[in-house]
């Protein structure tokens, strides 16, 4: 091949890996700059991954006993996070952290192991950061656009919840755990549609109703929240 045309290649797949690495950059770059308006308190918990966590609206309104950070940003896979780790998760020094992506990784037809290989990497990051920081993974959720690859997607749930049980513990410290919230979205053996807007992929106040009433009994049984008299008679 003439030197010129192996330049061209080489050019071409220098700038296709500089844009991959960079796609997010942006939005990454938006969060620095909030932070330098206001930065969050520390011991707060933060909701960090994927779109699920970027069109949570009601977050700070639906654990107003707690300073909740919202680090969403839609599309994302566990590589992404991964990625800018230390940029939109590490340098908050959160109490605890609520973690959902994946999903993205399987829709983008990644195999099962890479969410999983991805997660394990973050945990072991976090642990070498911030060792007194509790990490909540939240389980892929089943969506009537995506119920065809929901096998996938349980299989890897089940991989990754196996690696919350068996490293759940540090200094006799519990510092990881999985909350499982794809039961209260099936109904009748497939998605509940009623929690869903239109897209049938991301969900309505409802579908948050539902997380927040799982993520929430987490927060209190592990002593994050302190569950007040008048909503546990409301229940």
């Amino acid at each position: 091949m003439p030197l010129f045309k192996i330049l061209i290649v080489a050019f071409i797949l220098t700038n296709i890996g500089f844009a991959q690495e960079n796609y997010y950059e942006k939005t990454i770059q938006q969060f620095e700059a909030q932070d330098k308006k206001e930065f969050p308190a520390q011991d707060s918990v933060l909701f960090v991954g994927s779109s699920s966590i970027r069109l949570w609206k009601s977050l700070s309104n639906d654990f107003p006993e707690i300073k909740t950070i919202n680090r969403g940003f839609g599309g994302s896979q566990t590589s992404d996070v991964l990625h800018f780790v230390d940029r939109i998760v590490t340098l908050y020094k959160p109490k605890a952290i609520v973690f959902y992506c994946g999903e993205n990784d399987i829709a983008g037809k990644k195999d099962i192991s890479a969410p999983v290989e991805d997660f394990e990497k973050f945990i072991s990051h976090v642990r070498k950061k911030l060792p007194q920081t509790t990490v909540y993974y939240v389980s892929m959720k089943p969506s009537p656009s995506r119920w065809h690859m929901w096998e996938k997607m349980a299989e890897a749930n089940r991989q990754i919840e196996k690696f919350c049980k068996q490293n759940s513990m540090v200094d006799k410290r519990k510092t990881l755990d999985y909350i499982d919230v794809s039961a209260t979205m099936i109904r009748d053996g497939k998605p509940d549609k009623s929690i869903f807007i239109q897209d049938m992929l991301h969900m309505n106040a409802e579908g948050y109703a539902r997380w927040t009433k799982i993520i929430r009994k987490k927060l209190i049984d592990d002593k994050f929240l302190t569950e007040d008299k008048e909503s546990k008679e409301d229940k």
